[in-house]
């Protein structure tokens, strides 16, 4: 729902909206044809994968995904590919956080929250993180994933033993991708 409170296209299509776990929103997106964060540009994907709409359209989703290497980790990963929206500059015309930010949104009345604990979700097959398999690998996972804040960040969610890690990377996920998202879109549109 928030993606369309910041898509032009879609002004006008709704007269108010919920959003429950509007995960992301504030967090980096890929973009279409730029390469930012350290992600390829969604064109420089989409050639590795072959390029070609008309051939990928005609694959079993199960193999277009496998050479997506699309995960539904992505949180606790910092490899494959997000399912997130694209910012293409049209459809969706900038980072949703800086529309946000703007004021440049579709004015709505809104309701918006998340759960207490919704990265559990996504951290239910995860013992341990594969990104963290010691208190300074997660240290330093923390580091690339906050650069400006990794100090708060990494004493926020410090951990000083292997088996501490999947919650905190839980817990970090609460807040950043969930809790952090729904306050400041609340901010933003109050």
């Amino acid at each position: 729902m928030l993606y369309l409170m910041v898509a032009p296209a879609a002004r006008g299509l709704f007269a108010r909206a919920i959003s429950q776990s509007g995960a992301s929103i504030y967090a980096p997106l890929t973009h279409r044809t730029e390469s930012r964060y350290g992600r390829p540009s969604a064109e420089q994907t989409s050639a590795a994968l072959g390029g070609d709409i008309r051939v990928l359209r005609a694959l079993p989703a199960a193999e277009l995904l496998q050479r997506a290497a699309t995960r539904w980790d992505v949180m606790y990963s910092e490899s494959g590919n997000e399912y997130w929206p694209v910012v293409d500059g049209t459809a969706l015309p900038d980072e949703p956080a800086t529309l946000f930010d703007a004021g440049r949104f579709y004015r709505v009345p809104l309701i918006v929250g998340t759960n207490t604990d919704e990265a559990t979700l996504f951290a239910t097959f995860l013992e341990p993180l594969p990104l963290a398999k010691s208190p300074p690998d997660w240290k330093k996972y923390l580091a690339r994933q906050s650069l400006g804040a990794e100090s708060l960040v990494q004493s926020t969610y410090a951990v000083a033993t292997a088996e501490e890690i999947v919650p905190a990377g839980i817990r970090w996920v609460n807040d950043w991708y969930f809790h952090g998202s729904a306050r400041a879109v609340a901010r933003a549109v109050s």
